[in-house]
């Protein structure tokens, strides 16, 4: 097994290598993401802060006016002017926010389609190696095989330098039985075991192999002989699927005993690894580019939610940001989903109080997380912009 071990060790140091080059890929996304949006939230607030110099200094003009008529049509005037540009800056903002967006994600699914595709490489690799290893010792335990058997049915023979003398006895018959004999049982059978790594690929609305009844596609097997930690590394996942965001499916590892005479191969033990789809998010029934007055209902649209997780609307004031204020984070109350099941759920719900979340003026940001027993990850996110401005409209009279 010495080719075995210098081919797990060269896997193990290329996968470290790659594995270290796409980290190093993978930052330079972030920071370049990072980066574009800091820039666009730059290039908008500046450009609503001169909007909002240029507002105030044509309303002061129009306070100079000292016809009351003529000062208030200045008045609407100067803001419809600064609605129509504060919308198309927003909508400028949006563009730059999601081009950004969109060039992250582009990025980043191409570096892990690459990733994928040179672990797969590497792992392919590796097993061409242990195959080779498993076919060496297959010809070379053949050979001792058929010496052993040889010896029997010569009954006495020098094998490897030392005389031995071979004798099985069945009553008063000598029997000797053949390497080809499928009732033989040879020492090395009970010394060592075989370990399978197979992946099984659910069907629509499947969750178990227990259900179905479908041989597995093998990705790995090997013999053990020797007691003690043994280390097979793999892909993860090994599924196969024209989406891996969507797929589902398990890993089984089983180690079984060999069959021989008047003897049944036994599972000595199997696990599995359960593989779900990555869980989705979406909000919609708003146009983040409108200013509202009341925010309308918010529809929201959930896939795939990981068994024993926890997954709710959150509303902040501003911007995203990456680590918000926890003091200005409200969690919708009425959006919690908690799942305690072993498979995947869908959920749709319509949040009717979330104008209740938006007390101050300006954007707020909304999104969807998603807790599980791995971590807390962002399914969607978007913004709002809400108007609490109070105009009061009416004029003041005297008589004397």
């Amino acid at each position: 097994y010495k080719a075995v071990d210098e081919a797990d060790a060269k896997y193990a140091s290329d996968l470290a290598a790659l594995e270290a080059t796409y980290a190093a890929k993978f930052a330079d996304v972030e920071a370049t993401y990072a980066k574009k949006v800091d820039e666009a939230q730059e290039w908008y607030a500046k450009e609503l802060a001169d909007l909002d110099a240029h507002l105030a200094s044509d309303l002061a003009k129009a306070d100079e006016e000292s016809d009351p008529a003529v000062a208030q049509e200045k008045r609407d005037k100067a803001n419809a002017e600064y609605n129509e540009d504060t919308a198309k800056i927003l909508a400028t903002f949006n563009d730059k926010m999601a081009q950004a967006q969109n060039n992250y994600q582009q990025d980043m699914d191409k570096f892990q389609a690459e990733l994928l595709q040179k672990s797969a490489d590497l792992q392919a690799n590796l097993e061409k190696a242990m195959i080779q290893a498993q076919d060496d010792y297959i010809e070379e335990t053949t050979k001792a095989e058929e010496d052993l058997a040889n010896a029997l049915e010569n009954g006495y023979k020098k094998m490897n330098g030392v005389e031995v003398e071979f004798s099985e006895k069945h009553g008063d018959d000598a029997v000797a039985l053949g390497a080809g004999d499928p009732n033989r049982v040879m020492e090395q059978d009970a010394s060592r075991v075989f370990f399978t790594h197979e992946v099984h690929t659910y069907p629509d609305q499947v969750y178990s192999v227990d259900s179905f009844r479908i041989t597995g596609t093998p990705v790995m097997e090997a013999y053990i002989n020797k007691n003690g930690l043994e280390i097979f590394e793999f892909n993860t996942p090994n599924i196969k699927a024209a989406d891996l965001l969507t797929a589902s499916g398990e890993e089984v590892f089983t180690i079984m005993t060999l069959a021989g005479y008047e003897i049944s191969g036994t599972v000595l033990d199997s696990q599995k690894i359960q593989i779900w789809p990555m869980a989705r998010g979406v909000l919609w029934g708003f146009e983040p580019t409108q200013l509202y007055d009341n925010f309308p209902p918010l529809k929201v649209d959930l896939y795939d939610l990981y068994p024993s997780s926890k997954t709710y609307v959150r509303v902040y004031p501003g911007l995203p940001v990456e680590n918000p204020n926890p003091t200005e984070v409200q969690q919708v109350m009425e959006s919690v989903v908690i799942l305690d099941d072993s498979v995947p759920q869908n959920r749709g719900m319509i949040l009717d109080s979330l104008d209740e979340y938006m007390v101050e003026e300006g954007f707020h940001t909304i999104e969807i997380l998603h807790e599980t027993p791995f971590g807390t990850e962002r399914l969607a996110q978007s913004t709002a912009r809400v108007d609490r401005t109070v105009t009061i409209r009416g004029g003041f009279y005297s008589a004397e």
